[in-house]
């Protein structure tokens, strides 16, 4: 049986796993690639963002870490806050070409601890942000609300 799982769950294309090869990118395939992809190409018709170099623009901004932390499928996400740190720094650095691994990490768990607030409206926050962004030239797609 356990076989038949593994086989079930094992990406047809081992990329972004080959390219990071970490715990993030295991918990990104198991709890994020649902919505997202495996490819991190996401949705964007249906407000599901894709992954490309998009993650490191948003964290340009000064409030893009807090609205990373608080959109609905990290919220809703059973992860603790370590695994939601390495999930961040896996998307901050598997999607964009090249990769940067070596770069430090832009997450860790007390961060996400402090970074958490449940009354944020994160719809409101990333209108700002994408407002921001599309000022200062950086990528931002659109979204249908």
């Amino acid at each position: 049986m356990l076989l038949a799982i593994a086989v079930l769950c094992t990406p047809a294309s081992p990329e972004p796993l080959k390219r990071i090869g970490d715990r993030g990118a295991m918990l990104y395939l198991l709890h994020c690639s649902g919505c997202h992809g495996r490819t991190g190409r996401g949705v964007p018709a249906s407000g599901v963002p894709r992954f490309d170099c998009l993650f490191l623009n948003i964290l340009h901004h000064p409030e893009g870490k807090k609205y990373a932390v608080n959109v609905a499928g990290v919220r809703n996400a059973d992860l603790s806050d370590a695994e939601i740190s390495e999930v961040m720094n896996h998307l901050a650095n598997a999607f964009c070409t090249p990769p940067r691994s070596s770069e430090p990490a832009v997450f860790w768990p007390e961060l996400i601890a402090e970074l958490r607030d449940e009354g944020l409206d994160a719809v409101q926050l990333r209108k700002r942000i994408e407002m921001d962004l599309k000022a200062t030239g950086l990528d931002y797609p659109a979204y249908p609300w």
